[in-house]
């Protein structure tokens, strides 16, 4: 998937979209794009932080995804902006939107691109050879037990006692 182009559709599919990013397995940004006319509310290292925790957010979304299924998206609403992260396998996009915008339909209209891009090229698998089913043990006979080792004493040397 290239991320670039994505962030760019991302970036022109509404104009109330203000950044948008790709942040790897590893929490790196691999791409990024900002709308020309708007504002940078954060600093390069601010970014860098906004990155870092969404990425440690996701992380701990992760704990309980046994059992509530997996994260699809977050949404968090600041004062001057609101920022969506959609989970997508190994990677997030992580978007700022213009805080008076209808976040909800910008996320399924962003979902609806998301799709449409096509995954790489696949190769076709080698169909593997069926397995065998695994043959049912048997219990291991247990080894007779041992007679416990005779308790050696030390041989006392007799005392001599003066009277």
């Amino acid at each position: 998937m290239n991320f670039k182009k994505l962030c760019s559709d991302l970036l022109k599919s509404n104009k109330k979209i203000r950044f948008t990013g790709v942040l790897n397995y590893k929490g790196n940004l691999v791409a990024q794009k900002s709308r020309d006319n708007s504002i940078s509310l954060l600093s390069n290292d601010e970014l860098k932080m906004l990155v870092y925790y969404s990425s440690d957010r996701w992380n701990r979304l992760q704990n309980l995804q046994h059992k509530l299924g997996n994260v699809k998206e977050s949404i968090t609403k600041f004062e001057n902006v609101t920022t969506i992260i959609l989970f997508l396998g190994q990677n997030l996009f992580l978007i700022s939107i213009d805080p008076n915008s209808n976040n909800s339909k910008i996320a399924s209209n962003l979902w609806k691109i998301i799709d449409k891009k096509p995954a790489k090229k696949r190769t076709a698998k080698k169909k593997h050879a069926k397995r065998k089913p695994a043959k049912k043990r048997t219990a291991k006979k247990k080894p007779a037990k041992r007679k416990p080792a005779k308790k050696r004493t030390a041989k006392k040397k007799p005392v001599s006692r003066r009277p």
